[in-house]
């Protein structure tokens, strides 16, 4: 009998997990975004592709959209599939910028939903210590734990902890910040040609491209990705199962232990392996959160 029990109350939470699911996802708006699948994340968002900035422009003043548009729900879902060619050639800071931080904006959310929406699977279905033996769950709980690099051979409870200090969301301040400092505005060549936001490097010899300044006897290039939205997910994927940013996660899971803000000015300390310049990365990162164009902004994450 406490089998059978067991088992309706395995379904039942089932169940509710995919009420949850679709209550999360219902969107009634113009550009629908993706709907998360339990067993199958997906990997692309509706993207659009515009070919000049100008066009890019004229799409922000129809929709009445501006860069400091402090309400999630007022940023229209523009998801962009790459920088437009000619975005490189705007001379006005102020404009660049402006441009910049319009197209990011929806991606980074969009990308940030994605992640909140799978600590929440992982919440629910975690929320015992007991070993999970519900084929469905299984299969996910490894497919999660591969993804992220959780060592099997921990107990289930350090696997579970560690899980959720990973699979987990940043500040959209912080994203923005080094997207904007890694790919000097979107105007970099990686930006442009490849869709690399954020400078992350591949050993492979495929899908990258060579720094022309790279030193001799180096064999790295920069990541290329099919879309603006991959590099994004890629970024947060490096951040939240990279041993170099472990302090940063720590950091998180602490915040997020004392019912805290996520502070976008302590965790980017963990970042100072991210770049050669150390510490002073840091300080650079810390400098551009500081700025009027990031304050307007605070509100949204």
């Amino acid at each position: 009998m406490l089998k059978h029990n067991s088992h309706y109350f395995a379904a039942f939470c089932l169940i509710c997990i995919a009420f949850v699911l679709w209550f999360v996802t219902l969107d009634f708006s113009q550009y629908q975004p993706y709907k998360p699948q339990f067993d199958d994340p997906p990997n692309t968002l509706k993207n659009i592709k515009i070919d000049t900035t100008n066009e890019l422009i004229s799409i922000f003043n129809r929709e009445n959209y501006s860069a400091s548009q402090a309400n999630q729900d007022k940023i229209p879902k523009l998801f962009l599939t790459s920088i437009p060619p000619d975005f490189k050639e705007v001379k006005d800071v102020k404009k660049k910028k402006s441009i910049f931080i319009r197209l990011m904006l929806p991606l980074i959310i969009e990308e940030q939903k994605h992640l909140r929406q799978q600590r929440v699977i992982a919440q629910l279905l975690l929320h015992n210590n007991q070993h999970i033996t519900q084929p469905d769950v299984s299969s996910w709980f490894s497919r999660v734990k591969e993804e992220y690099r959780i060592n099997s051979k921990l107990t289930f409870q350090q696997q579970k902890t560690e899980l959720l200090s990973r699979l987990d969301d940043l500040p959209l301040t912080l994203i923005l910040a080094q997207a904007a400092i890694e790919s000097a505005w979107g105007t970099s060549r990686f930006a442009i040609e490849g869709n690399s936001l954020f400078g992350q490097w591949s050993f492979s010899g495929k899908n990258g491209l060579t720094p022309k300044n790279r030193a001799k006897g180096k064999s790295h290039q920069v990541k290329a990705f099919p879309t603006l939205q991959a590099s994004i997910r890629s970024y947060l994927k490096n951040i939240n199962r990279n041993n170099a940013y472990k302090e940063l996660r720590i950091s998180r899971a602490e915040m997020r232990k004392n019912k805290q803000r996520l502070d976008a000015f302590i965790l980017s300390k963990g970042l100072h392996r991210y770049s050669q310049k150390g510490t002073e990365y840091v300080k650079i990162i810390h400098k551009m959160l500081r700025t009027n164009d990031f304050k307007n902004l605070e509100s949204l994450n």
